[in-house]
């Protein structure tokens, strides 16, 4: 799965400790082996895109 996150870095960072973290304290479903960070500038994307 890719997850493509556009906003505030501080923001970013958060989703990625969500993303990260082991086992989850959000109840998130599944489990997460690779978290793979790459960083750009904003392209301006909105909304949910599957492929």
């Amino acid at each position: 799965m890719q997850v493509v996150a556009e906003g505030p870095r501080e923001k970013c960072e958060d989703l990625l400790g969500l993303l990260n973290e082991q086992p989850s304290t959000t109840r998130r479903p599944g489990t997460v082996d690779l978290v793979v960070e790459q960083w750009a500038s904003p392209k301006g994307e909105s909304g949910f895109i599957e492929r």
